[in-house]
């Protein structure tokens, strides 16, 4: 019950745009702050590679799907984005983040301009409110998974970023994160900055081409494209 009262609320939350459609509301200012603060550690603390920014497209809105790997894969994406990009950017993000999480969870849902979505029950509210929210501008992130990965490797990827993608006829753009789970994998409280030789952990981040960008493909086609796309890129980091 406490699980599903969490998802209520964020829908109700949700505020009607000039296109009449609900969107959330804007990053709070916390939000804002615990962006900077994630900004600013991991500038600090890691040593950060973004690459592929320029398959981004110069207007909103469109879809970002990613693997999951790390408590805030998120936080990372947002934070690599072009700055004008970021008030318009929305996270989904499990609708038991804020509740079940402690402070990292609350903090996380704060900064993600989270859109709640129930991970063991029905998805369709959720993504309902992402495809309004895209329909009114809005970019949105999604983690495909669903959840994030117990060994650092892909899990079964669902087909609501295709979803998304092919209802809106808008860009999907594929992103791989490399080296985030080492820094804070799922089975540990706090993150780690450094590797066993003490040196700073290196994160990457690419940005792949948009798969959606001829002629709007079916889900189930688009959802292929992303799979293929996110396993070629793992496999290449396996090895490198």
């Amino acid at each position: 019950m406490a699980k599903e009262t969490s998802f209520e609320t964020s829908s109700k939350s949700q505020k009607k745009s000039r296109s009449g459609h609900y969107v959330p509301p804007r990053r709070s200012l916390t939000g804002r702050f615990i962006l900077w603060l994630g900004r600013l550690i991991a500038r600090r603390k890691l040593l950060v590679e973004i690459s592929g920014l320029e398959h981004l497209p110069s207007e909103a809105p469109y879809v970002l799907a990613a693997n999951h790997v790390s408590y805030v894969d998120g936080l990372w994406i947002l934070n690599a984005l072009p700055r004008k990009m970021l008030p318009l950017t929305c996270v989904m993000v499990g609708a038991d983040m804020p509740s079940d999480y402690g402070l990292i969870g609350k903090a996380a849902t704060q900064a993600a301009r989270a859109i709640l979505v129930e991970r063991k029950g029905n998805p369709v509210r959720g993504l309902i409110i992402a495809k309004n929210a895209i329909l009114a501008g809005n970019n949105v992130l999604i983690h495909p998974e669903g959840t994030r990965s117990h060994d650092g490797r892909l899990g079964e990827i669902h087909s609501g970023a295709a979803y998304l993608a092919a209802k809106t006829g808008r860009p999907l753009i594929p992103v791989y994160l490399n080296g985030a789970y080492e820094i804070w994998p799922r089975s540990k409280k706090f993150p780690s900055f450094k590797d066993e030789q003490g040196q700073k952990r290196r994160l990457e981040l690419i940005f792949g081409e948009n798969l959606n960008a001829d002629q709007n493909p079916e889900r189930d086609d688009l959802n292929e494209r992303l799979k293929a796309w996110l396993w070629k890129m793992q496999a290449q980091k396996l090895y490198d």
